[in-house]
This record gives C-alpha cells, structure tokens and sequence, in this order.
C-alpha cells in the first residue's frame, strides 16, 4: 500500500512538471511573437532614415536600454540595408524606364519592330524586366496612335490657300494644274535663286511677282485681296485688339501704343519713387534717351596702348 501512494506522488508530480513545462514554452512562444511584432515596428520606423550612422546609434541606444538583443539588433540593420539597397535599385530602374520613353516619345519614324528591338536588348542585359517592356511597347503604341489621330484631325481641318477648301494642303491640291504662275520665286523682284524674305532689294513696295490664291491675279498675296473675307485667317477669326483680319495681335498698333504707354508709366513711377515730397515737378524720360543710354552702355571702350 505504501509502494502504491509514492507511485501515484511520483506520478502526480511528473504531470505537474510537464503542465508547467508546456505552459512556460507557450508563454515563451507569446513573448517571442510579440518581440517580432515590436521587431518589425520599430524596422518600418527605422525606414524613413537614410543615413547608416544614424540607424547604428539608434539600435545601439535601444540595445543599452535592454529593449533589443545583439541579434535582433544585427537583425535590424540587415533588414535596414536590404530595404535601401532594394529601393535604390527600384529608383534606378525607374530612371532607366523614363529615359527609355523619353527617347522611343522623340523618335516618331521608327517602327513596332525597332521598338521592340530596343526594348528587348535591354530586357537581355537584365536593366529591365518583361513586365518593365511590356508597359514601355503598351505606352508607345498609345502615344504612336494619338499621333496618328492628331495627324488626321490636322488634315481633316486644314485649309488649301489654292481652293480654299479644308481637307488637303495646297502641294495636295486637285484642282492646281502643273505649274502654278508665282510658285517657286521671289515675289518682290521674280528670281528662281531665292524667296522673298531673303531678297536683296529693299526699294520695291508689295509683292509684284506674287499670284493670289482667291482671285488668281498677279501682284499680291491672298491677304490683301479685297475678295478674301477671311484675310490672313483661313479658317476665320480676326485680331483681339482692334479685330481687323489684315494683321496678328502681335503686330497690331494698338499693342505697340499700349505697350509704349505702359513703359512710360513704370518709367513714371519709378521716378515718383526717387523723389522726395518737396518736389513740384516729375521728368518723364522718352524712349529715345532710354535707347541712348543702352547703346551707351553696349559701346566697347577702345584702350590704346
């Protein structure tokens, strides 16, 4: 009887033993996910500072403090440096496929084949993957058929100065017949050498050599033509200053008297700024003075030796 109850002690302490024991590496097991956790935590914190230096003392700090091992710590920076060296190469890469469609955007005569030529040598060397390719052909073509579109809606719209029609430019004319009277010469003084605007002889007023395309007369151009409704607009329209339809708004004479009158006024107020309170008078220099002052200034000075 006494052999029996030591048995079943014995017995009943070994089952508390392993109860304890399997508690104790359950708690360990928490403790250690937890430490992960905490682990990973403090890497996605670690990930906005770029300097080496600074992650080093960091962790050491944490280290001293008793919050990390030597091997989590080493563990922190390992993951600290893959994740730099990880986005450096994704920078790089990203570069690399900018550039790339830079170029293939600023070559409009090359063919799907050169393009997909260019893009699998480097595909080959390994600066880029397939899928990097795939979306540098799938962005071209995009690019190569809005272009395409653009060229249409252009043609589409464009106005012939021969016929005055819209769909065909004047080279693509169908109703001009061979040569045409005026084409191919300067129109102030008739010369096959050269055109108008680098013609030699300054003392001829108009364009005598020139055919108009509405009236098919010689000696002047479509914009002068009293028979053109549009003038120098083709496709209607007219200046936004005055509104007349002989001229661009840049060459308007209203521009140039605004443009005259608001120099004279900055000229103004800076003057009204130089002087004092007693002053009863205020000077207003001209365009000519200011003019001779700049020219003044450009003037080399001559230093005989």
């Amino acid at each position: 009887m006494g052999e029996e109850r030591s048995d079943r002690r014995s017995g009943d302490r070994a089952l508390h033993f392993v109860s304890s024991s399997s508690k104790g590496s359950l708690g360990g097991q928490r403790s250690d996910q937890l430490q992960l956790s905490d682990l990973s935590k403090l890497t996605k914190s670690l990930i906005a500072v770029t300097d080496l230096e600074e992650v080093k003392q960091r962790v050491r700090q944490l280290w001293k403090d008793g919050k990390l091992e030597k091997s989590q710590a080493a563990k922190l920076i390992r993951r600290w440096r893959s994740w730099q060296w990880q986005n450096k190469q994704k920078q790089k890469r990203e570069t690399l496929i900018n550039s790339l469609s830079e170029r293939l955007d600023s070559t409009e005569e090359q063919s799907l084949d050169d393009v997909k030529q260019l893009i699998n040598e480097y595909v080959i060397i390994g600066k880029i993957t397939y899928k990097d390719g795939a979306f540098l052909i799938k962005k071209w073509r995009k690019r190569e058929s809005r272009r395409i579109k653009r060229q249409l809606e252009r043609g589409n719209t464009s106005c012939c100065f021969f016929c005055r029609q819209t769909g065909h430019k004047f080279s693509e004319c169908p109703e001009k017949d061979g040569e045409i009277m005026g084409s191919g010469i300067c129109f102030k003084c008739g010369s096959t050498e050269h055109t108008s605007s680098h013609c030699q002889r300054k003392n001829i007023r108009g364009f005598p050599y020139a055919m108009c395309f509405v009236c098919r007369q010689q000696g002047h151009l479509s914009r002068d033509c009293d028979k053109n409704a549009n003038g120098i607009y083709p496709d209607g329209g007219s200046c936004n200053l005055c509104g007349s339809q002989k001229h661009l708004k840049k060459n308007c004479s209203l521009r140039k008297d605004t443009d005259d009158n608001n120099q004279r006024e900055s000229i103004a107020v800076a003057r009204s700024n130089v002087t004092s309170g007693d002053d009863d008078f205020l000077y207003i220099e001209s365009n000519t003075v200011s003019n001779e002052a700049k020219r003044k200034k450009l003037e080399r000075k001559v230093v005989h030796i």
